[in-house]
């Protein structure tokens, strides 16, 4: 990708999972890799169920990573701002009462 350029999957860009009760945390994952190349660039996001799991269209960033040089036999590696993720969060809908 270039910079300014977006990228929507035209199919399979739905995902559907239970509500995570146990922990109740909704954790996502952006993670990209590149054809060729062994590295991969990835972050998470977090969203509690005290706000309805993100509900709503959410934007998170992914960090770039590059190597910088190496010193030492050590490889010294910087990042910054990389990829934006959009994606819509529709929550499971409210049920209240009693059996």
């Amino acid at each position: 990708m270039i910079d300014g350029q977006t990228f929507v999957p035209t199919e399979g860009n739905i995902l559907t999972t239970l509500v995570p009760i146990e922990t109740g945390n909704l954790v996502l994952i952006g993670t990209m890799t590149y054809e060729g190349l062994p590295m991969e660039d990835s972050s998470f996001v977090t969203y509690g169920q005290n706000v309805n799991f993100g509900a709503g269209v959410q934007t998170f960033d992914v960090s770039k990573r590059w190597l910088q040089r190496i010193v030492l036999g050590k490889a010294i590696y910087g990042s910054g701002p990389g990829y934006e993720i959009t994606v819509e969060i529709v929550p499971p809908p409210v049920v209240i009462g009693s059996k």
